[in-house]
C-alpha cells in the first residue's frame, strides 16, 4: 500500500509581504502624484487663459475709453457755446441756434465695460485660480472703477429725462410750421427762465467733466492691468 505525503509550500518570508507593501503604496501614490499634476497642469492652463482674456476684455475698453473721452470733450465745447449763447442778448432774438445746438450735444455714449471675464471668475468661484496677489488686486481696483461709471452714467441718465423741460424755454410747437422752421422762439424773454436753462446746461458740462475724469481713471487703471500681468505672467 502506497502512502501519500501532503506536500508543505514554503512560508513567505515577512520581508516578501514588506515588498509587496512598498510596490502597492508606490504604485498608488504615483498614481496620486499624477493626478494631482493634471489638475495642476489644468488649473495652470484655465488661469492663463482667463489672464489672456482679461488682458483683451482691458485692451478694448482703453480703446473705448479713448473714443469716448473726444466725444465727451467735443460736448463740452458745445456746452460752452450754448451757455454764450444762453447768457447773451441775441437769443431773445433769434433762439433757433441755441434751440438746435441744445438737442445735438445733449446725450452721451455709454461707457459698456467687456466684463464677461472678470463677471465669469466672481460668479463660478474661478477667481481663486489667479494666483498672483498684484494682478487680482488689479483687477478689482478695475473693476471697482467700471462699476463707478455705470452708478455715474444711470445718475446722467435720469437727469437727460429733465431734457424734456426744453419746452419749458423754447417754443417747438413752432417748429412744426413746415412754412417758417427758421427760428424757435422762447416761450418767454423773463431772464429767470433763461437762467433756469444756463444752470441745467452748467451742470450738463460739470456731469459731462466728471464722467471724463471717471473715464481717464479706468484707462490708467486699464493700463496698469495688462502691466502687472506681464510683470508676473510674462503675457503681452
Amino acid at each position: 500500500m502506497e502512502v501519500h505525503h501532503h506536500s508543505h509550500t514554503a512560508r513567505k518570508k515577512w520581508t516578501h509581504y514588506f515588498w509587496e507593501f512598498v510596490m502597492l503604496f508606490l504604485a498608488v501614490f504615483c498614481g496620486f502624484l499624477a493626478e494631482y499634476q493634471l489638475e495642476h497642469k489644468i488649473e495652470k492652463d484655465r488661469e492663463k487663459q482667463f489672464i489672456q482674456s482679461l488682458v483683451k476684455d482691458t485692451k478694448k475698453d482703453i480703446e473705448q475709453c479713448d473714443s469716448l473721452y473726444r466725444q465727451n470733450k467735443f460736448s463740452q465745447t458745445l456746452c460752452d457755446s450754448l451757455l454764450t449763447m444762453l447768457s447773451g442778448k441775441e437769443i431773445i432774438i433769434n433762439s433757433y441756434p441755441a434751440y438746435k445746438l441744445w438737442g445735438s450735444m445733449i446725450g452721451y455714449y455709454d461707457f459698456i465695460p467687456n466684463d464677461g471675464t472678470i463677471q465669469q471668475l466672481k460668479n463660478s468661484g474661478a477667481l481663486r485660480l489667479i494666483k498672483k496677489q498684484e494682478v487680482v488686486s488689479r483687477l478689482m481696483d478695475y473693476n471697482k472703477i467700471t462699476e463707478t461709471i455705470k452708478i455715474i452714467q444711470s445718475g446722467m441718465n435720469t437727469y437727460l429725462l429733465q431734457q424734456s423741460k426744453k419746452t419749458d424755454l423754447f417754443d417747438a410747437a413752432r417748429f412744426s410750421n413746415p412754412n417758417d422752421r427758421s427760428n424757435v422762439p422762447l416761450i418767454s424773454s423773463d431772464r429767470k427762465l433763461l437762467s433756469w436753462g444756463y444752470e441745467y446746461i452748467s451742470l450738463w458740462k460739470k456731469m459731462l467733466e466728471f464722467l471724463n475724469i471717471n473715464i481717464e481713471n479706468t484707462k490708467n487703471k486699464g493700463n496698469d492691468l495688462p502691466k502687472s500681468v506681464n510683470k508676473e505672467y510674462h503675457i503681452k
